[in-house]
């Protein structure tokens, strides 16, 4: 290839110099040839040839210099590849192997240029990725230029995925048609991208969201309103009037007291955003439940702009919450009540608890029931379906089964009871009690039996009564009529009977009695109604009673009874209404005489005297609190206008000696025939006594949270459901961390006195209140020393419920004592030194002083003494030591202390 490509400028020149003297001659001899044939002018022919064969070598020099710049140029494009600071490969466009890679590639994706030549495209692609690239390629023109970009993840040597911007464009490659490719590193701004990109979504998610269901409000600094969304105007009944009235939202919000405000003013004041649940009401009164933010919106210099308020209603979850406590009230009253049994059934059958009802009713004392079990006080030919039911609850916990058996008190006598059973599932999620509601139904099986057995008679006096009978089926087929239903309706019982109810009556398809007798069939529930029938010109009290295999009615003429129709009213009401309120202080308001009437209530419950009460409005008006007044007077007033039904406020109501107690008011409101209110009966409660216990429970609570001691409280087992968090920064476990676990299984360790463990074990069964000191261990393994007072809470029964434990931490006292004891012993042993050590040295010299002759200073024996005396010194000046070093230790133990008491 290289010596053609050589020899090719001479190929060149002489080719052409070839065809250019071809070419003259042709023209030359055409010329001579011609119609005028033109006389030869050698010169000329001359300078042409001349010219041909200068031309040729010019073609020939200018060819042999392409070369050289065309080996230029191939190595400038190939140092622009190599040295290119973005990732460039060439790869064959029909299997897509990498031919050639530059060094940024290689510095980007961790291969080495041997790893990269012979690799497939694919393998840097990310798998999700790669059906984009093979589309890319397969719609890719023949030559496709640097502007057709393409946005894929590429995979590094480390697996590390990352957002490239690929460009490539077909190239000859080794004389092969190949493809360039340009890899841009855009993760970052790709991300970036994609997270504006979602972020925008969420935030047009929001924006609809709260335009849809939020209450928004924006106000400015001063607190006046900036912008209200149409949530806001439809809640509080605001017009385009007063659409930006100044503070607005002060004349809605009357329900918030100063403090509250004052608070909530503060918070967002401090630029905290302050959330909570308000009661407001609109300009109608209604009330309503809005879960409220406050946000505070600052500018550059963290100044206070502007507040936005974003609200939620949530009324009819507060309507649903309220009813819950009212149902649970409900059941906790239910339970005991004298009305209703409630027990509790081991799994094996035997009594754990029973109410006094049921004790009552079946002649047993706990003790004596408790010696035996419900199955032998089922009879033996209930025992079957009673097991069938006990046993279903074993095997279902939290599912109700209903079970009505006949059962025999102490005496022997059978009292029917209809009874509700549910497994109480326990920790490990299986039955460990059966709790069973019953109620006495012996007066209805006492009836159902009496009924049976007067049936027949029944059937003998059906033509005697005065009221209209007829009996049908399921299918509408009249059974049996009597004689008033002929003579009320006009038809003839051997005519009747047999045929449908609506052959016989056709009128009634379109009357009111219709959908009565529809729903009586079809919700098996007795019904009572009375209606005008305009074919019998007469109104008729109807009555139905629905079995399981059809349907029994009475009617009579009560066209009479209509003129007194209100006054019956007004006492059925009273009398439904006096049911569902509760039964404390009843009053009874005259709308129309202006009259309020009480009962009994009154004076027992608050201490007036007849002559102080006054049967007039505003002497019950006087009575309630002033702060209390408008809220409750109003929504009198206003429950009264809108019609509803039961009212209902808690307030303070005063007493005769003065002071004020908390109560909880329910009325109902009566209407007449023309919807107009003319009686509302209600009852006030007395929940003083409630108020104050809640508020000591607060107390107690924050006690229990702020003191510095330890607080524990467990269940009667000992296992552990509340922890203070002075407990937690003494030993480092958290609530959720110890929450049904034992204090000992992981306070308790190596060191902690195993005689300890056992005498707390003792008193803990003995339920008797005590106090120890133990060694306990933090989460990181620390020893700590505590002290540990533990008292037992029993309920009214004097069963144990909880245990309470108050630990105090005594380690410093403990390192404190060690301290003394040491030193103690290092003192007793100084002593015994002082006292036995040096009394035998002292003795020593005192004797050999003696034997001194102090006549003859200079005589051997006196020599010997002296020797002595100096052995016996040194003896005593060790021992002298030996005190002084104990006396050293005993300083350094009380200089350490000191050192640790300063840090």
């Amino acid at each position: 290839m290289s010596i053609f490509m050589k020899r090719l400028p001479f190929v060149i020149s002489v080719a052409y110099f070839l065809i250019a003297i071809t070419w003259f001659i042709f023209t030359y001899q055409a010329s001579l040839y011609g119609p005028v044939a033109e006389e030869t002018d050698f010169p000329h022919l001359l300078n042409i040839l001349l010219l041909i064969i200068l031309s040729s070598l010019l073609l020939y020099f200018i060819a042999r210099g392409r070369p050289a710049k065309v080996k230029y140029s191939e190595a400038q494009y190939h140092q622009l590849f190599e040295d290119n600071p973005q990732p460039m490969w060439i790869f064959k466009q029909q299997d897509l192997e990498i031919l050639a890679v530059n060094t940024a590639a290689m510095e980007i994706y961790g291969y080495s240029r041997e790893e990269f030549t012979g690799m497939n495209l694919k393998e840097l692609i990310a798998d999700e990725d790669v059906p984009q690239l093979e589309q890319a390629l397969l719609q890719a023109p023949p030559l496709r230029t640097f502007k057709d970009k393409l946005v894929i993840r590429h995979k590094k040597k480390d697996g590390e995925l990352f957002y490239t911007q690929i460009s490539s464009r077909q190239i000859t490659f080794n004389g092969v048609a190949d493809r360039l490719v340009l890899a841009l590193n855009i993760d970052v701004q790709h991300r970036a991208h994609l997270k504006i990109k979602d972020l925008n979504h969420k935030l047009k998610n929001i924006r609809k969201a709260l335009s849809a269901s939020s209450i928004v409000l924006r106000l400015n600094r001063e607190g006046e309103v900036q912008f209200m969304n149409g949530k806001f105007i439809s809640i509080f009944q605001i017009g385009e009037e007063d659409f930006y009235q100044p503070k607005i939202h002060e004349d809605i919000w009357n329900e918030f007291s100063p403090i509250r405000k004052a608070r909530i003013v503060h918070t967002v004041q401090q630029g905290r955003i302050w959330q909570g649940e308000i009661k407001v009401a609109n300009r109608a009164q209604k009330a309503f439940w809005i879960d409220t933010k406050i946000i505070p919106v600052k500018n550059d210099q963290q100044i206070i702009e502007e507040f936005f308020v974003i609200g939620y209603d949530i009324s009819d979850k507060k309507k649903t919450e309220e009813a819950l406590i009212q149902r649970e009230q409900l059941f906790r009253s239910l339970i005991d009540s004298y009305s209703s049994y409630l027990v509790r059934i081991e799994p094996e059958g035997g009594y754990t608890y029973a109410n006094p009802r049921f004790l009552q009713k079946f002649g047993f004392t706990m003790e004596e029931l408790k010696a035996t079990t419900f199955e032998q006080m089922v009879l033996p030919e209930d025992l079957a379906e009673y097991q069938k039911a006990a046993r279903f609850c074993r095997e279902n916990p939290e599912q109700i089964v209903v079970l009505e058996i006949p059962m025999p008190d102490k005496e022997g006598n059978i009292n029917w009871s209809s009874w509700e059973f549910v497994g109480i599932a326990g920790k490990e999620g299986t039955t460990s009690v059966i709790q069973g509601l019953g109620r006495d139904i012996s007066p209805q099986k006492r009836a159902e039996l009496d009924l049976q057995k007067y049936t027949r008679r029944l059937d003998l006096v059906l033509d005697s009564i005065g009221e209209g009978f007829f009996n049908m089926d399921l299918n509408w087929k009249l059974l049996k009529v009597n004689k008033e239903f002929e003579r009320l309706t006009g038809k003839k019982r051997n005519e009747v009977q047999g045929l449908y109810l609506l052959e016989v009556l056709p009128f009634m398809t379109d009357s009111p009695f219709y959908p009565y007798l529809e729903a009586a069939l079809e919700e098996g529930v007795p019904m009572r109604f009375e209606e005008y029938s305009t074919q019998l010109n007469k109104w008729l009290e109807v009555n139905l009673f629905p079995y399981q295999d059809g349907l029994s009615g009475y009617f009579r003429d009560v066209s009479k009874k209509k003129k007194t129709e209100l006054e019956v009213k007004q006492a059925l009401l009273r009398f439904d209404t006096l049911t569902k309120a509760t039964y404390d202080t009843i009053w009874e308001w005259d709308l129309l005489k202006q009259k309020v009437r009480w009962n009994d209530g009154l004076f027992r419950n608050f201490g007036y005297s007849t002559m102080e009460v006054q049967d007039t409005p505003e002497w019950r008006k006087s009575k309630i609190h002033p702060d209390d007044f408008d809220s409750v007077v109003n929504g009198i007033h206003n429950h009264i206008e809108q019609k509803k039904g039961a009212w209902t406020a808690e307030y303070r109501f005063q007493a005769a000696d003065g002071s004020y107690r908390f109560v909880l008011d329910r009325g109902y409101v009566i209407y007449n025939e023309n919807e107009m209110p003319v009686l509302m009966i209600g009852a006030i409660q007395d929940i003083h006594q409630e108020r104050e216990y809640q508020e000591e429970i607060k107390k107690l609570s924050l006690v229990a949270r702020k003191t510095q001691n330890s607080v524990i409280i467990t269940d009667k087992d000992g296992y552990i459901e509340w922890v203070n968090e002075s407990f937690s920064q003494l030993c480092g476990y958290t609530l959720e961390e110890v929450k049904g676990k034992r204090p000992g299984n992981f306070l308790q360790g190596p060191q902690t006195d195993p005689e300890a463990i056992t005498r707390i074990r003792r008193l803990l069964e003995q339920k008797v209140e005590f106090s120890e000191e133990i060694i306990n261990y933090s989460k990181d393994g620390t020893p700590y020393w505590v002290r540990m007072d533990i008292s037992p809470v029993l309920d009214e029964d004097g069963k144990l419920i909880k245990f309470i434990a108050i630990e105090t931490d005594i380690t410093e006292r403990k390192k404190f004592e060690q301290r003394l004891q040491q030193q103690n012993e290092q003192l007793k042993e100084i002593a015994w030194i002082s006292s036995h050590e040096i009394r035998g040295p002292v003795a020593s010299i005192l004797g050999l002083i003696s034997l001194y002759d102090h006549g003859f200073p200079e005589a051997s024996f006196n020599k010997e003494i002296l020797q002595h005396l100096l052995n016996v010194s040194q003896q005593l000046d060790k021992v002298i030591h030996r005190i002084v070093n104990k006396t050293f230790e005993v300083d350094e133990l009380e200089d350490r202390k000191q050192d640790r008491q300063g840090e």
